[in-house]
Formats: C-alpha cells, sequence, structure tokens
C-alpha cells in the first residue's frame, strides 16, 4: 500500500478556517440592519415598505369595521325577526285561545312566549360572551 507524500514545506497549505454566522429575527417587520440593506440596493425601499404597511394596516381596519357592522346588522334583524315570530305565535295562540280551541291556543301561546323569552336570554349571553373573546373563527389573535 502507497502512503500518501507527507507535507512539505512546499505543499503545506495552512488550515482552513471556516466561521458561520446564524441570524435569526422573527417580527412582522424586518429587521433595522435588513432594511438598511434594502435601502442600499433599492433607494426608497424603507419609504416603500411603511407606505404598503401603512396602506395595509388601514385596509385591515376598514375591513375589521366592515365585518363588526355586518355582523351588529345581523344581529339585529335576527332579534327582530325573533321577536316578531314569537309575538305572532303568542298572538294566535290567544287568538285561538278566545274562539274555543283551548289546547292549541294555550300551546301555541306558551311556546311563542318561550321563544320571546330565549330570543333576548341568548342575545344577553351573547353579549356579555363576546368582549372577552380573543381569536376570530379563523384562530387568528387580533393585533395590540
Amino acid at each position: 500500500m502507497k502512503q500518501p507524500p507527507s507535507p512539505n514545506a512546499e505543499t503545506s497549505m495552512p488550515p482552513v478556517v471556516v466561521e458561520e454566522l446564524l441570524q435569526v429575527y422573527r417580527g412582522r417587520m424586518p429587521h433595522p440592519g435588513a432594511m438598511r440593506q434594502y435601502e442600499q440596493l433599492y433607494p426608497g425601499a424603507a419609504t416603500f415598505f411603511f407606505d404598503r404597511l401603512k396602506e395595509q394596516s388601514d385596509h385591515r381596519m376598514e375591513m375589521e369595521t366592515l365585518m363588526v357592522n355586518a355582523k351588529i346588522r345581523m344581529q339585529t334583524q335576527g332579534s327582530w325577526f325573533g321577536f316578531i315570530l314569537a309575538l305572532s305565535a303568542l298572538v294566535g295562540g290567544l287568538a285561538l285561545t278566545a274562539a274555543g280551541i283551548d289546547t292549541a291556543g294555550i300551546i301555541l301561546a306558551v311556546s311563542g312566549l318561550s321563544a320571546l323569552i330565549a330570543v333576548f336570554v341568548v342575545g344577553e349571553a351573547r353579549s356579555r360572551i363576546e368582549p372577552w373573546r380573543t381569536e376570530d373563527r379563523m384562530g387568528h389573535r387580533p393585533l395590540r
């Protein structure tokens, strides 16, 4: 078996030192150093980035406002429709009772009254729960 030639002064090289640097940055915005580098490569990049960030923030706030207003409108309409339906059942039950159909009238009136109470109890319970909710249906937490 042949041995590799032994190193001598002419063929030997100094050892190579390799240094690795790993930087990790987490956040919604680029690291300030990275932002400076972007600015050097593309003058105005920081302004562009912050303008887009503001536009996105404005858009998100507008969409959240629209969603909240739509939810309020839907809850209000639901309460009114439930109220009208329950009141109709109550009036219908009283009319049946007045017409001499006691059993059906009482059942209809009691169910209408129960539905009327349920509309307001459920609405009140929802209004107490919602302010403490920390995530939406998609699991997103609100920005603070």
